[in-house]
């Protein structure tokens, strides 16, 4: 992944009359763009763009002369947006491809394939020229729980983290299809294939990411590792994953952050729920996510880390019952785990 630079000088007195590029559409005038290389000082700071993962920078203070600006110049900012690239091929020759179904220029391009070169789904970058993504396919549980922890630990990691947490064993009948090996030892393949995908399921319970998907009176805690998943369950997993990977907790989950947590959701006073606040408390941004909706704090941590856009800009809608894709799935880990 390369980053190509454009550079821009912005001034706070002077408004040039220049076009805007897609990119400050929604910038005040007194931030258009004037393209001009300047050298960068040695204070600034750096950002990742969540909507196009591109990379933002900004120098010291430095003095220019606009064109369009009388004078000597004036004082200005100067700001430098790298747009993310993808080259045809790595430094050592070998071609990157993309998904066929997924060319340069689809919506999910940079986000899908920043999780091939990253291999979040194992063996990605060797896959074939004409193997699919398949972008608008739902994503099964079983299927989120292996992206998810990939997304922040490799196999080595897992089976480690595993080992360090009791070994083989199953938390959830219907995610184990495995054979407990006699040393009670977990391997870099034990339960990475299979509809139940046990070693990434387990990592999440035992993370504390996930309390599996229903109670039952037969004795067996369920994960459901074959059901779709929706955005407002995939709001939850994706903000404990990001909050809570150091320090889970029993009561992971439960609220300890406002007044306004939906019955049942909250802890007594003293203990600890999960690991974060809300910045706007109980005024939710989403018009289709009261307060009340039993997922509203993770949705709602998941717009203020700008994981989320919603999925309409103009009626702020989130739509936390429908069936979340793989596209969708993808943009959500990228933005949560690779800024």
């Amino acid at each position: 992944m390369l980053m190509t630079a454009v550079r821009i000088s912005v001034t706070r007195s002077a408004q040039p009359s220049l076009s805007l590029t897609s990119a400050f559409v929604n910038q005040p005038a007194d931030f258009a763009p004037v393209n001009t290389l300047v050298p960068f000082g040695i204070r600034g700071g750096a950002s990742t763009d969540v909507n196009n993962m591109g990379m933002w920078l900004y120098g010291a203070y430095a003095k220019a002369r606009l064109s369009s600006v009388q004078g000597f110049g004036q004082w200005g900012t100067y700001v430098a947006h790298y747009p993310l690239t993808f080259p045809i091929r790595d430094p050592y020759n070998n071609l990157i491809l993309s998904y066929p179904d997924v060319p340069p220029g689809h919506i999910f391009y940079p986000y899908v394939q920043i999780a091939r070169q990253t291999e979040i789904e194992p063996g990605a970058r060797s896959a074939g020229p004409t193997e699919n993504f398949n972008p608008n396919d739902f994503v099964k549980r079983g299927v989120m729980a292996k992206w998810t922890v990939r997304a922040q630990m490799d196999e080595k990691a897992i089976t480690d983290y595993l080992n360090s947490t009791g070994g083989a064993f199953c938390s959830f009948g219907d995610a184990c299809g495995i054979t407990i090996p006699a040393n009670g030892q977990v391997t870099d393949a034990l339960g990475t294939a299979g509809p139940t995908y046990w070693r990434y399921v387990e990592t999440m319970y035992r993370r504390g990411y996930t309390k599996g998907c229903a109670d039952t009176n037969d004795g067996q805690r369920r994960f459901c590792p074959e059901l779709d998943l929706n955005r407002g369950e995939m709001a939850v997993f994706i903000v404990r994953a990001k909050t809570n990977s150091v320090f889970p907790t029993v009561t992971s989950g439960a609220f300890t952050t406002t007044s306004c947590q939906p019955a049942g959701t909250t802890v007594a006073a003293g203990n600890v729920g999960d690991q974060f606040g809300l910045f706007i408390g109980c005024n939710g941004y989403f018009t289709d996510v009261p307060n009340t909706h039993v997922y509203y704090a993770f949705i709602q941590k998941l717009r203020e880390l700008r994981i989320t856009n919603g999925t309409d800009l103009t009626a702020r809608l989130y739509s936390p019952s429908d069936k979340l894709t793989k596209g969708q799935l993808m943009t959500f880990l990228v933005r949560a785990f690779f800024p």
